[in-house]
């Protein structure tokens, strides 16, 4: 599936970005002492990854697409930064897509064939 989704987005001419980058990890671990101070060590070990992957979509312009966007949106709050983000939704055979922080993006909306 994710080879697909990849294919699709190249072929739209999107990139898919990297996140073992050295300014998107200098970006995360700067936010994580942010909100470590804030929330507590324990609220952001247990979301260090999906840290890091807000630090890659923030690096590279790009649209985070999720099915969990909540503590995204936490961490967006604590560090005070907005990311475009794709909400995914699935529920028996129906897709339901919600946009924060920007409009749909054609060929994410192409891909899970919703709007």
């Amino acid at each position: 599936m994710l080879k697909y989704i990849e294919r699709i987005l190249r072929k739209a001419g999107h990139e898919i970005v990297k996140c073992w980058d050295v300014n998107v990890l200098k970006t995360a671990a700067g936010w994580f002492y942010r909100i470590e101070r804030e929330k507590g060590i324990d609220w952001i070990k247990k979301r260090h990854q999906d840290l890091i992957i807000l630090a890659a979509a923030r690096a590279n312009d790009a649209c985070l697409v999720t099915r969990n966007p909540s503590d995204f949106v936490e961490m967006m709050d604590a560090v005070s930064s907005t990311i475009p983000i794709c909400s995914v939704e699935v529920s028996g055979s129906q897709v339901h897509v919600n946009w924060l922080n920007t409009e749909p993006v054609d060929c994410i909306v192409e891909l899970i064939g919703a709007g």
